[in-house]
């Protein structure tokens, strides 16, 4: 969505080299296995990527709290942070609000889910591009609904992206 919106340089972190191939099909210009790197190095490549200023933005989808001060870390002073990933309540996380947030200056917009007008905008922009990137590609796995257990069980594996029922 970031490229479809026009963002500039696109840098995905995740901890699986798959999807990190396929965030660079859906326009990632550098990509960071974050499970082959420490969290201080991690965060001097993304400033040295954007001239030791940091990210403009960062959005975090993991759902991790322990992710949310790495992020705070890479993102340049006056930056916007998205936090999208934490949308249920999953734990606590130390930060300095002074350091992290105040004196940098950073505006930060936290959600709780999707709202349901939200979806007819975001499948039409999905439809606009559709022969610009592969969507085919993040539905990995398709069951029978007689099959939802294995569908459920398959879920939580790490190769699956999307998971769908097909009548």
């Amino acid at each position: 969505k970031a490229r479809m919106l026009g963002a500039g340089k696109i840098i995905a972190l995740d901890t699986m080299d798959k999807k990190l191939e396929l965030s660079k099909e859906f326009g990632a210009d550098l990509t960071f296995n974050v499970g082959k790197i420490d969290e201080q190095a991690l965060i001097e490549a993304i400033k040295d990527e954007t001239d030791g200023h940091g990210a403009d933005v960062v959005v975090e989808t993991v759902g991790q709290p322990g992710v949310v001060r790495t992020g705070l870390e890479m993102l340049r002073r006056g930056g916007l942070y998205l936090e999208t990933g934490n949308f249920a309540d999953t734990g606590e996380v130390s930060l300095n609000i002074h350091r992290h947030i105040a004196a940098k200056n950073v505006l930060i917009y936290g959600n709780t889910n999707h709202p349901h007008d939200g979806y007819y905008t975001a499948f039409d922009m999905m439809w606009r591009n559709r022969d610009r990137f592969p969507f085919e590609k993040l539905i990995t796995h398709r069951f029978k609904l007689e099959q939802a257990q294995e569908a459920i069980d398959s879920s939580f594996k790490e190769d699956a992206l999307k998971v769908v029922f097909e009548m």
